[in-house]
């Protein structure tokens, strides 16, 4: 589990996923954030903030599950095609 000890950044709450409830606000976190809210695989950042293009929380954890990386012409109906 990962609590807000394990963790450091300039940006948001750190909520320990534990059950439903907590699992609903550590979403509603995301969110706020913005991730995903263009409906692109994007988190934005590299628009808001001139940060590198990356692929938003929900789409990294896809990466991983279909080991393969998201490209600029990927879509979300596509999937990753990058290796």
């Amino acid at each position: 589990m990962v609590t807000p000890e394990h963790y450091s950044s300039g940006a948001g709450v750190v909520t320990p996923v534990t059950d439903l409830p907590s699992a609903l606000l550590a979403l509603g976190e995301i969110i706020w954030q913005g991730e995903g809210v263009d409906h692109t695989t994007w988190d934005g950042d590299h628009e808001k903030f001139g940060e590198v293009k990356e692929p938003a929380h929900y789409f990294r954890f896809d990466e991983i599950y279909r080991q393969q990386r998201y490209t600029a012409n990927d879509t979300l109906t596509s999937g990753p095609f990058g290796k």
